[in-house]
């Protein structure tokens, strides 16, 4: 497979990646809309000081349109960009609203930007890193104030900032560089295994035109065998004659024993030397020589007229022969 139609498989699995993990992310945002009821409860036990009821009820409200614009934009154009940008303009908005509400987890900031990771696309990687940081300096501003009255090592709001943000700013550089390899690993990953996937889709086509070709080629054979000599194994492709199955069964090694054996059973009387000697799979590679196949006609034990022929279908290195085909049809 060329590598114009692996790269078009690639872009059709990102893709289809984007539709999933949209749907997912739209899922989300569903969930998102129980911080409110959550929120509510914390409220209940005095576990938040200065947050409302009313602060729950609008982050609920909040997330619910949000999920419901998210859900348009998926019916419309479920892989567009802008669709997943809008999943994590969602989360950051509403990291805003927790954030007004003195609700911060500053972890959360650094976990959207490793989400959009699972899109396996720098561009909407970095988009998402650049728009999370703007919204992580818009809160840390907007909270300065308010965390300044609240402690003594910072004298103004100013300086809160530019204490928080410089920290938030290395911790998110370090997440951006980690961040980045990973997205470059993922890629590798899922490239390396849609390209051997492709390799193997396309073996087993081969394989099975092959298969579909020998059978029709052998289809006015009664017995026809793949033989690896050097395994002593084989594969029955065709047995138009049914004391072959009932002798062979299920097995598919001792190939240079059991075919003497059925040939022992079946074959007249007057010439069953000879067979014997043809199917002597120790003389087989001197007999046959350079030559391409050797046959053999004999009778069975009915008279019937059979010719028995070994082909070559693979020789080794020294020259030696690997794998025959062998057959057998009326004569």
């Amino acid at each position: 497979m060329n590598d114009k139609n692996i790269s078009s498989d690639f872009e059709s699995f990102l893709v289809e990646n984007r539709n999933k993990i949209n749907q997912s992310f739209n899922n989300i945002l569903w969930i998102c809309i129980a911080a409110g009821p959550l929120i509510a409860i914390a409220v209940y036990f005095k576990v938040f000081a200065g947050v409302t009821y009313l602060t729950a009820l609008l982050v609920s409200l909040f997330m619910l349109s949000l999920a419901l614009i998210h859900k348009a934009l998926i019916k419309r154009r479920v892989a567009s960009f802008v669709t997943c940008i809008v999943a994590f303009l969602a989360i950051d908005c509403l990291l805003i609203v927790m954030d007004s509400a003195h609700l911060t987890i500053y972890i959360a900031w650094f976990l959207i930007p490793l989400l959009s990771l699972q899109f396996c696309d720098f561009k909407l990687y970095f988009v998402s890193v650049a728009v999370n940081y703007c919204f992580m300096v818009l809160a840390t501003w907007h909270m300065a104030p308010y965390f300044t009255e609240r402690r003594t090592d910072v004298d103004t709001p100013l300086a809160y900032f530019l204490s928080r943000i410089g920290g938030l700013t290395v911790e998110m550089l370090v997440m951006i560089c980690a961040g980045y390899v990973l997205c470059s690993m993922i890629l590798r990953y899922y490239r390396n295994l849609i390209e051997k996937a492709a390799v193997v889709s396309r073996d087993q086509m081969v394989l099975a035109r092959n298969a579909a070709q020998l059978k029709a080629l052998a289809g006015d054979y009664l017995w026809v065998e793949d033989i690896d000599l050097t395994k002593n194994t084989f594969e029955l492709i065709v047995a138009n004659d049914e004391r072959v199955e009932e002798y062979m069964g299920d097995t598919r090694t001792n190939a240079k024993q059991l075919i003497p054996g059925l040939l022992n059973l079946v074959v007249a009387e007057s010439c069953k030397k000879e067979v014997l000697s043809f199917v002597d799979f120790s003389t087989l590679d001197a007999r046959i020589g350079d030559n391409r196949s050797i046959e053999l006609s004999f009778q069975n034990e009915n008279d019937e007229k059979r010719l028995a022929r070994f082909l070559v279908s693979g020789r080794g290195e020294d020259g030696r022969i690997t794998h025959v085909i062998w057959l057998v049809k009326e004569a």
